[in-house]
C-alpha cells in the first residue's frame, strides 16, 4: 500500500494481453548477440589469463580443420604454453625450470623466441 507505481502495476496485470509478431530468427539473433556481449564483458576482466591473450573476443576461437585429435591438444597446449618441460615441475613439487642461457623461468614462449 501506498507504493508509488503500485496501483499501475495492479492495473497492468488486468489489461489485456497484445499479440507482437516477431520473427523467430530476430529473437535468436538478438538473444545471441545480447549474451556474447554478456560474457564477453565477463571475459574482459582476465586480460591477465594465458587464455585471453590468445582468444581476446568471445566467440571468435576457429579451429584450424588440418589438425584433428592429437595434434590439435598439442598446438592448442603450445598456443597457451603448456608442455611437459614447462610445467611438470607442478606434479613433481620440483623447482620452475630455468633457461641455462638467460636464467629465465623456461617457457614456451622463452624457447621459441
Amino acid at each position: 500500500m501506498n507504493i508509488p507505481g503500485n496501483e499501475r502495476a495492479k492495473s497492468a496485470l488486468s489489461s489485456s494481453i497484445t499479440n507482437m509478431n516477431i520473427q523467430d530468427m530476430n529473437l535468436v539473433t538478438c538473444m545471441s548477440r545480447f549474451c556474447l556481449d554478456k560474457w564477453q564483458d565477463i571475459w574482459n576482466c582476465c586480460e591477465n589469463s594465458k587464455l585471453y591473450s590468445i582468444y581476446n573476443t568471445v566467440g571468435s576461437v576457429t579451429h584450424c580443420k588440418e589438425f584433428i585429435g592429437h595434434d590439435s591438444i598439442v598446438i592448442n597446449r603450445l598456443l597457451i604454453g603448456h608442455s611437459r618441460l614447462t610445467h611438470s615441475y607442478f606434479l613433481s613439487n620440483d623447482d620452475v625450470p630455468v633457461c641455462e642461457t638467460s636464467e629465465l623461468p623456461l617457457t614456451v614462449k622463452h624457447i621459441l623466441v
